[in-house]
Formats: C-alpha cells, sequence, structure tokens
C-alpha cells in the first residue's frame, strides 16, 4: 500500500540483475545505480533521458514515469475567463500529477479574439510547467464549423427515397416522387438516381418518420431498370413491363439537418480545418508546436434520418467494391442505421431479396462508409495536425455503421491518437462485473484496442469517468477502480472527464459543464478530494508506462464484423443503458482459464501478413488462434484465412461453417471461393469445428494452444507486453472475492512484482519454474490487480518457495525469504532444490487484532458560505454521517482520532503491524502519533505503521475527504435548464469501518540454499553502526536473533547463513561501496526494522 513519499530513490540494477527492494538510500543530489562493474554515482537525470537496458523498465522510470506516462485531463472552456484565473486553473491541474489538459471548447467562449488570447498565454505557461496543450476541434461533437453547415457543399449529407406503385403494364407519366419523410418538399434535395424494380412479395410500405417495417418488400434484383437518364425537368415517363408490380424510385441528396461537417468528404475537412486554423488557432500555431498535445475529436454521434452519402459516393463505390450501385440502391436502406446511435441489430430493411444479395449490398455499403470515413476524415485531420507538429486524435467510428478495428487500426499505422470512452462503452460505477453493461464494456473496448494493436500502436487512451446521474458522488476509488478494469481490456491512459473552467460569478460549488446531470466537473477550490490526486496520477503513471511498455501480445482473435452501439442511453434513467448488447462473445471460458481476446475484422484478416511461428500479426499482438462464429464470411478474408491455416494458425469454428460470401463484389464466384477457402481450412488438422461458443476453449487445448499466462477457473483477466528480454503480466480480478490463483507464464527468469503504489520492483519469494515458464502463486484482492515481471536475463532465485497455493512468504529488510503469519499457526515449505522447511510462530491473546472502537470526529463542512467545524466526541461506533447527528447532509473533511494502548510484546524482535482500514468512502490521510504514514484514494486498504508506534499510548488520525454530493443535494443541486431529480439525492460518506490493529511476525525461512555462481558480482547484506561505515549484518532485516521465541524455523535439506543469504545472493560486496558513497555525501545509511522499506537518516 501507498505510505509517505521519502526524497530518495532506490537501488536497483537496470542490468543484468535486480537488486532487492528493501535496497534504498537518499543521497542530495545523486541517483545510485549499480551497473555490471559496480556501485557509480551519477547527476539525476530526467524521467525522460531514463534507458531502459535489457527490455527491463529501469529504477528511475518506475520511480517517477515521466510526463509522457502521466495522465490528462479534459478541460472544459465554458465562459470566458480571464488570463489570471486559466494559469491558476492550469497550474492547479498540472500540480495534482496531471501531464496534459484537453481544452475542450464551448460555443461561449470559442473562435473569438479572447478566446485565442487566453489559449495563448496558456501554451506558454505550459512551456513553463513541462505539461502539453491538446484541444478539441471546435465547439461540439461531432466536428461543426460555420462554413461547413447547411446550406454548404461540406454538410454532412444523406440520401432518401421516393417512391411511386406503378401496377404490371401500367404507365407513369409526371413529377418524380419526393422523400418519403418530406412530402412537402420543404428541405432542398438533388436528385441523384430514378430506378424501377419488380415486386416479388410486399410489405408495408415506409413513410413518414422512416421507423423500420414489420417485414421486407423482396424485389428482384435482375429486374432493376436505372431510369436516370429518361428524367425530364423533375419528371420521367415509364411503361412497367407486363409482368409482375413495380416500383419506381427516385433517390434524393440532400443536408443532413445535425447541420455537422461531413464526415465522409476530405473537401469538407479541409473546409473545416480552414477555419479552425484562423479562428480557434489564430496566431498560436508555433507555440502550440512546441507544446501541443493533440487537436482531439470527441465521439462522432452522427445523425442521418437515412443514409450517410457524399456527393460522388455513387463513383467512390463503383472504384472501391468494382460494381455499379445503382441498382442495388433499394437494398441499401434499414432505417436507423445512419442514426446515433447505431442499433443492437440491424433493422429490418425496406427491401430485401429472396437470396442474400441485400444483405451483401449493404455490407458493401457499410465497407464503402468506413472506406470513406478513413480517406476523407481520418487521413485529413491527421495530416492537418502534423502540420501543426502534433496528432490528431478521435474516439474513432463507435456509436455508428462503422468499422471500429479498421478505423483504429488505420489511425495507428498514420500515427494518430486513438482513445475509448468508459460512459460510452458501459463501464459504470461502482465498478461490479454483474452490472448489466459491464461484459459489454469489455467487448467495446478489447475492439477497439485490438485495432490500435494491430497497427501497431500501444497507446488507447481513455475518456474516464462520466456517468449520467453521478455529479458529484465520484471518489477517487471509483476512477481508480474503473481503470483497473479499463487496462484488463488493454487501454492505457486515462484522460478524466473533467476541470470546468470557473467564471467570477461561478455558482457554488461549481460552473457545472453538464448542470448536474453528468460526473463531473471538477475545479481545485471547492471539491474536498483534489488534493489527493497526485497519489492517483501517480499510480496511473506508472501502470500507463508498464502496459505501453514493449511488444502487446494476445492469445486469441475472434473475427468480427459487428458495429459498436453505445451504452450511454439512460441520461435520466441509467437503468436505460441495459438495453445496449449483454456482450459479442461469450469469452468467460476463455478468460477463466487465462485466455487474452481480441477481435478482428475481414480487411484486417486480409491484411494481417504471413503467420510466422503459428501466429497471425506475428509482430504483434501475436494472435495464437482464431475463432469464427459466422455464416458469411468476405472472401478475400476466406483465401486469407485458408492461407493462414495452411500456415500453421490454429482455427476454431462454431456452428456451421460459412458459405457465402458476406461482399457483392464477386457475385456468385465470391459464394465459390468462400465454400473452397473453408473446405480447406476445415480439412486442416490446426481446425476444429464446436457447436457453441462456451466449447472453444476446451478446442483449443485441443488443438494444443496454451494461453501465455494460464490457470485454471478463475475469473481475472490480463494483458501481456513483451519487452525485449523482460515480460509484464498484469492481472485484473472482476470479482467481489478474493481470489487465489497459480498463473502459469510463459517465460523463465527472475521473478519480481512492480509496486504501481510506490514505483518498486520487488523480488517474489514463491514461484515454481518449469521448463520455459513459470508459476507464481497469488492472491487477488476483489476487484484486486498486480503487475509480475520476468526478467530472462536473469537466472530465477534458486531458493524460490514452490510451494502450490499462496503463501505470506516475502523477503525481510535483510533481503532474506520471511514468512509472515498473522495469528498462531505453522507451515511446511518447499524449495526448488526439493528440501523443505518448517515454519511457525505462536501469537499470544495479547496479540489479538484490536479493532478501534472509540473515536473522536472534527469535520471541516463544505457548504456555499464557507461551511463550519463540527466536532463528534465519543463515536463508539463508525458508520455513515448521514447517521451521524449534525452531519446528515455534510460534506467536507473529517479527521477521526483514536487513541490506544499498546503492550511490549506487539514490539518483540520481528513483530509487526498493520492497520487495516475499510469503509473508506473518499480519500484518506493516516497519521500515526502526528507521523503522516499514508495517503491514499482506496476504500479498504492495509497499511504497514510499525515503525510509527510505541509501546503504551498511541494516537491514530485518519483525515478523509469525502465527495460534494449530500452538501449540493441540501443546497438544491446546481442551476440547470430542467428538471433532475438526481440533483437531490444523496450517498453514504465518511470513515465507516471497522479499523483494526493487526500483529504480525516474520519467521526467517532457515535452510536457505546458497545461490549459483553468476559472472556478475554477487552484493553481500550488511549493516551500519549510524556513523557511514558498513559491517556484516548478524541476520538479515531482524537485528539477530531467530524471533525471540515468537517465530521458529525448522529446516530440512539444504543449510544455509542466514547472515550472509539474501534473494540472489550475499549483498556484502555491494553494500561496502555504497557505504563509501554514502559517507562521500555526508548520509548515513541505516536499515531499520520495517517491512520491506529502508530509509536513510
Amino acid at each position: 500500500m501507498p505510505s509517505s513519499r521519502e526524497n530518495c530513490v532506490s537501488l536497483k540494477r537496470s542490468t543484468p540483475t535486480s537488486l532487492p527492494r528493501w535496497v534504498r538510500a537518499c543521497a542530495a543530489g545523486a541517483v545510485l545505480a549499480v551497473g555490471a562493474t559496480g556501485l557509480v554515482t551519477v547527476p539525476l537525470a530526467s524521467p525522460a533521458s531514463a534507458v531502459t537496458q535489457s527490455g527491463a523498465l529501469s529504477v528511475e522510470e518506475l520511480a517517477d514515469p515521466g510526463s509522457d506516462s502521466r495522465p490528462g485531463m479534459r478541460w472544459w472552456w465554458q465562459t470566458p475567463i480571464s488570463e489570471t484565473e486559466a494559469l491558476r486553473e492550469v497550474r492547479a491541474i498540472a500540480e495534482a500529477g496531471f501531464s496534459s489538459v484537453e481544452i475542450a471548447f464551448s460555443a461561449t467562449f470559442w473562435a473569438s479574439d479572447v478566446q485565442r488570447q487566453v489559449l495563448g498565454v496558456v501554451l506558454d505557461e505550459a512551456e513553463t510547467l513541462g505539461i502539453e496543450v491538446s484541444m478539441t476541434m471546435g465547439a461540439a461533437w461531432p466536428v461543426q464549423t460555420p462554413n461547413t453547415g447547411i446550406g454548404t457543399p461540406y454538410v454532412q449529407k444523406e440520401l432518401q427515397y421516393g417512391r411511386v406503385d406503378v401496377p404490371a403494364g401500367s404507365a407513369f407519366s409526371g413529377t418524380l416522387p419526393g422523400p418519403l419523410d418530406d412530402a412537402t418538399g420543404e428541405r432542398p434535395a438533388e436528385l441523384v438516381a430514378v430506378t424501377a424494380a419488380r415486386v416479388l412479395e410486399a410489405g408495408p410500405e415506409v413513410s413518414g418518420e422512416a421507423a423500420p417495417p414489420e417485414k421486407s418488400t423482396v424485389l428482384d434484383p435482375e429486374s432493376v431498370l436505372d431510369l436516370t437518364s429518361s428524367v425530364v425537368d423533375g419528371g420521367v415517363s415509364w411503361t412497367a413491363p407486363a409482368e409482375g408490380d413495380w416500383i419506381l424510385f427516385a433517390y434524393w441528396q440532400r443536408d443532413a439537418e445535425q447541420n455537422v461537417t461531413n464526415a465522409f468528404d476530405p473537401d469538407a475537412a479541409k473546409a473545416a480545418t480552414e477555419y479552425l486554423d484562423e479562428h480557434q488557432i489564430g496566431d498560436n500555431g508555433a507555440q502550440l508546436g512546441k507544446v501541443g498535445g493533440d487537436l482531439f475529436e470527441d465521439s462522432l454521434e452522427l445523425h442521418a434520418d437515412s443514409l450517410f452519402w457524399t456527393p460522388d459516393f455513387l463513383e467512390s463505390f463503383e472504384d472501391a467494391r468494382g460494381y455499379d450501385p445503382t441498382a442495388y440502391l433499394p437494398f441499401f436502406f434499414a432505417h436507423g442505421m445512419s442514426h446515433y446511435w447505431v442499433p443492437n441489430e440491424e433493422p429490418t430493411p425496406d427491401f430485401a431479396a429472396v437470396d442474400e444479395t441485400g444483405e451483401r449490398v449493404r455490407t458493401d455499403y457499410y465497407t464503402t462508409l468506413t472506406d470513406l470515413y478513413v480517406d476523407g476524415h481520418l487521413k485529413p485531420y491527421q495530416e492537418w495536425a502534423e502540420g501543426y507538429g502534433v496528432d490528431f486524435k478521435t474516439q474513432p467510428a463507435y456509436g455508428q455503421n462503422l468499422d471500429v478495428i479498421r478505423s483504429a487500426r488505420e489511425l495507428a499505422l498514420m500515427g494518430a491518437g486513438i482513445e475509448g470512452e468508459s460512459l460510452n462503452s458501459g463501464d459504470r460505477f461502482p465498478v461490479r462485473s454483474d452490472e448489466a453493461t459491464w461484459r459489454f464494456a469489455l467487448d467495446w473496448q478489447r475492439t477497439l484496442v485490438a485495432g490500435a494493436h494491430q497497427g501497431g500502436a500501444n497507446r488507447v487512451s481513455s475518456e474516464l469517468g462520466a456517468q449520467f446521474q453521478g455529479a458529484f458522488e465520484i471518489t477517487l476509488n471509483d476512477y481508480q477502480q474503473l481503470m483497473d478494469k479499463e487496462w484488463a481490456a488493454g487501454l492505457t491512459q486515462p484522460y478524466v472527464h473533467g476541470y470546468a473552467s470557473q467564471a467570477d460569478d461561478a455558482p457554488w460549488p461549481t460552473q457545472d459543464r453538464f448542470w448536474g446531470l453528468t460526473g463531473e466537473s471538477w475545479n481545485d477550490e471547492t471539491y474536498p478530494q483534489w488534493a489527493a490526486w497526485s497519489e492517483l496520477t501517480d499510480y496511473w503513471a506508472r501502470g500507463t508506462l508498464v502496459l505501453e511498455t514493449g511488444t502487446p501480445k494476445t492469445d486469441v482473435a475472434i473475427y468480427s464484423t459487428d458495429f459498436l452501439t453505445t451504452s450511454a442511453r439512460g441520461v435520466f434513467d441509467p437503468s436505460e443503458d441495459a438495453t445496449a448488447p449483454d456482450q459479442l462473445f461469450e469469452t468467460r471460458g476463455l478468460e477463466n482459464h487465462g485466455y487474452s481476446v481480441q477481435y478482428l475484422d475481414p480487411k484486417g484478416l486480409v491484411d494481417a501478413g504471413a503467420v510466422r511461428d503459428g501466429t497471425l500479426f506475428a509482430d504483434g499482438p501475436a494472435y495464437q488462434a482464431l475463432v469464427i462464429d459466422e455464416r458469411s464470411i468476405d472472401g478475400a478474408a476466406a483465401e486469407a484465412l485458408a492461407d493462414a491455416s495452411s500456415n500453421g494458425l490454429a482455427i476454431v469454428v462454431v456452428g456451421d461453417a460459412p458459405k457465402v460470401d458476406s461482399s457483392f463484389a464477386s457475385g456468385e464466384a465470391g459464394n465459390a471461393k468462400v465454400e473452397a477457402a473453408m473446405s480447406t481450412i476445415l480439412a486442416s488438422a490446426n481446425t476444429r469445428t464446436v457447436p457453441t461458443q462456451a466449447d472453444v476453449q476446451p478446442a483449443l487445448e485441443d488443438l494444443g494452444v496454451s494461453a501465455r499466462v494460464s490457470w485454471n477457473d478463475a475469473p481475472v483477466l490480463t494483458q501481456y507486453r513483451q519487452s525485449g528480454d523482460t515480460t509484464y503480466v498484469y492481472l485484473y480480478n472482476t470479482s467481489s472475492e478474493t481470489v487465489d490463483l497459480a498463473p502459469e507464464i510463459n517465460a523463465r527468469g527472475a521473478v519480481s512484482e512492480i509496486d504501481l503504489w510506490e514505483g518498486e520492483r520487488n523480488p517474489v519469494a514463491q514461484f515454481t519454474t518449469t521448463g520455459t515458464s513459470t508459476v507464481v502463486p497469488l492472491s487477488l484482492e476483489p476487484l484486486g490487480t498486480t503487475v509480475i515481471e520476468i526478467d530472462s536475463t536473469q537466472e530465477p532465485w534458486s531458493g524460490a518457495i514452490t510451494n502450490a497455493e499462496p503463501l505470506p512468504v516475502t523477503f525481510d529488510d535483510g533481503g532474506s525469504p520471511v514468512w509472515t503469519a498473522t495469528a498462531t499457526d505453522a507451515a511446511e515449505l518447499t524449495r526448488a532444490d526439493g528440501s523443505t522447511a518448517s515454519v511457525s510462530a505462536e501469537l499470544g491473546a495479547d496479540r489479538a487484532p484490536l479493532e478501534l472502537n472509540t473515536w473522536d470526529l472534527q469535520v471541516t463542512s463544505a457548504a456555499a458560505d464557507g461551511g463550519a467545524t463540527i466536532q463528534v466526541d465519543g463515536l463508539t461506533e463508525l458508520k455513515d454521517w448521514r447517521e451521524i447527528s449534525g452531519l446528515e447532509d455534510k460534506s467536507g473533511t473529517g479527521t477521526y482520532t483514536s487513541t490506544f494502548d499498546l503492550p511490549e510484546s506487539w514490539f518483540t524482535s520481528g513483530a509487526g503491524v498493520e492497520l487495516d482500514i475499510d469503509g473508506a468512502l473518499g480519500t484518506s490521510v493516516l497519521s500515526v502519533n502526528g507521523i503522516e504514514v499514508s495517503r491514499h484514494v482506496g476504500r479498504d486498504t492495509t497499511h504497514d505503521i510499525t515503525e510509527a508506534l510505541r509501546p503504551g499510548e498511541n494516537v491514530i488520525e485518519i483525515e478523509l475527504a469525502t465527495t460534494l454530493r449530500n452538501a449540493v443535494s441540501a443546497a438544491g443541486g446546481v442551476p440547470a435548464p430542467f428538471p433532475n431529480p438526481g440533483q437531490v439525492k444523496t450517498h453514504a460518506v465518511g470513515l465507516t469501518g471497522p479499523v483494526q490493529l493487526v500483529s504480525t511476525q516474520q519467521v526467517p525461512v532457515d535452510g536457505t540454499p546458497e545461490p549459483t555462481s553468476t559472472s556478475q558480482p554477487t552484493p553481500q547484506p550488511t549493516s551500519t553502526d549510524g556513523t557511514g561505515t558498513t559491517a556484516p549484518t548478524s541476520s538479515p532485516g531482524n537485528g539477530g536473533g531467530s524471533g525471540s521465541g515468537n517465530g521458529v524455523s525448522d529446516a530440512g535439506g539444504q543449510d544455509g547463513d542466514l547472515a550472509t543469504t539474501g534473494v540472489d545472493g550475499s549483498l556484502a560486496g555491494f553494500l561496502a561501496p555504497l557505504g563509501a558513497v554514502l559517507a562521500g555525501t555526508g548520509a548515513a545509511f541505516l536499515i531499520k526494522k520495517r517491512r520491506g522499506r529502508v530509509t536513510s537518516e
């Protein structure tokens, strides 16, 4: 758990051997680093200059990952603010640990002299602060500028049809039918084409608001006639053939009423950027190039009443698909598919064919639409951004009938930024795997990340934390848990939603960007939890660093043609979010055995390149298998899959194999192509067929495809990174229960755990190596995470404990393995060499856990009038403030104080004390006897407070900062233009407990084998006498002795000298020169009896 920061750096080798986490020193103006030849001192380097060697993250990188790994903060510019206020706010955001601000303009503070002037001042200050400034492209989403609105050539276009029924043999002569949803012709429209088709089976006519019909009208695609050339003065004369009834169609292009820039037209993108150049950026271009992060486009959220369109769509379609679509235009129309948000399932189309022609034609329409989105939207905006020396970043394609995987991959290939969104994907507070949209959010995010990884990008940021009806009640722990889950899907960098600029006349507690409807509109002056951000931003920076290190690898790709809809549906009623899909594929059987999963689109399969070592996208994400559960497949993709199968890729086919080409471009030849390819695949020894998605995991095992990180039946998700010879594995427990598991990682070497809170590399004492893999038994707390590092340049520690079940075995302050008990207990330990050790501890009744039941509480309330100080003494039960007299409607900061006595028995050699804090509903600062021990954002945390305690009387203080929800509700909410019942709700705040002291006892694991010799010098353990000179330690970390009778160890097997044996060998050779260095700086080095920590005095 995190503790107070110390002004010192850990001494560890970048290469070839990591030193234990307990070797820490402070020396003014110096970083101590150990290289292959010994100890050296170097000037303090900036994080950016830290060099990662042998693929492993360096000590400096872990301690301070640098600005590129730090999170960002969206910064809403709502109404004009002064330069002074803008500077104050950007400094506050930077001080909280954010390395980027993302200015989100509003219409009232955009494209004006004042906006450009304040922007210039902020850009100058950002250079001083060392942070980046990103900004939205305009003041709304999607992109819209005055020169690309309705009435211009650049506004979003749509295609609608009108129809007239013509009986067999009848003549029609007259004005062409207008758009079906504009009977009076109020909206200007331009004729695109006129066709006629024979009806095979009549369905209901679509009219009015163009709702999907109950069933499709069936047309004969072979009968379609193109009558466009027969149009004269807006009318046509035509006689229907004698066979069957007919429909005459007129197709009209018009401006979409949404009034946004056309997302499929490069000329429209160019016009929009010209406006942004002049009116948003102005003279600030040069400075933007120095500190600019991204030019950012928020979620698309495009609306059309019919079909998305461009003026040259017919030509673009024919160039891409190889056939003229005019005759097939009726089959394009499935009303609702061009709305935001795209429906869960395609609505009943207006028209169908007796065979798959309609579906295949619509697939070609959607594919062409993605082509145009990539070439007419993504690429022009990236090229424009590059002109400023920055990148374009967008939340690509989701919510629309566009291919998200391909769009993300194309962005990655062009070097642009890719972002997801917690709100749209379906992640909600509190994080629970049984929440209605939890699994869909996971699939949503894995789909986006898949495209990024396939295109070679590691970074996928997340617009984190927006939640309908969540204003003023989001804790920093909520944000942490949300990002922990999104890390497990492969997203890497959070952008918090968000900080709201504050005008001089801003109401208390904030000038809310969304009128109290959507959380959260932070500011640094009124939100009680603001001061705790730096703890979380440090944690996030290290997690981002790990997940953006090396090459991401994923075990299984699932062939997908799904569009990604949104879960952000319940603006006033969050339960409506549950109408989003449950999931894209049943992957729990895979996940529960360690398999990581992503999705792959048809074009991605074609472009994946040669299979190498049995993997697809061999340079990353290196899929070991592909799963397909489709009845149709793109013909080119089928051929690519057959080729991959022939070259060793494992394939699992769920249900009936596809027999139809999903594209109409090749006609019947496409179907034959698919059948031939699938025949090859099904005949391969690398293929298995299964009846259901739940059967995929056993099939993979039968094929010999193992997860890179595998276990048996645990609800855990994983991310895998390969950085040179170093492997990083991120593990996330999805459940609300503690999970014990023993992941087998396909790497062998020195095993460490990366502490994302402290930025430390901690050697792991318990693991088993089996050939080329490593098994690491561990326990993950509810929603818990860990990062395992395996450095293959080093040999595994020969003294590893190899018990199968996870045990409390770590290393003490002297680097020797210890077993820790919290009650009278015993264990039989086995080692890598087959020897055993018996350990036991007896903790008497006087060392039983002590629950703190008496508290005094002082609250400084948050309120528009400045608040008040409220004293509540003699609390005998920790509970929600709403249940405490005088605090029922309060928010703010409360300081809890408890006094207690501890007997001498809690301070015997090898003893320690942990403080378990449960139910901290807010951020907390823990102090013991006036010494600040820890700052944390967690709800349930454990803290080592050994060094701050003393026999006899002790005082604990827990300062807890709450959300603002209850105080805002008491004040009647914030100004809003609409009624919102959520404005006056309340929620639980305060310290609800229990809070408990737990006595611990470390027991040395005797008989640790001597390490095998290596080519590198092996450090030896030493202690100091406080004068800067060094001497051998008599016992590692305990100050001598074997626990003073509190813990005993009975070795069985090889003997070992505890005075000279450490994690990877003896350490005296290391600490001797270390003492000399510290003496030279005037610092004394003292190993203190505190588990996992060494301080310098």
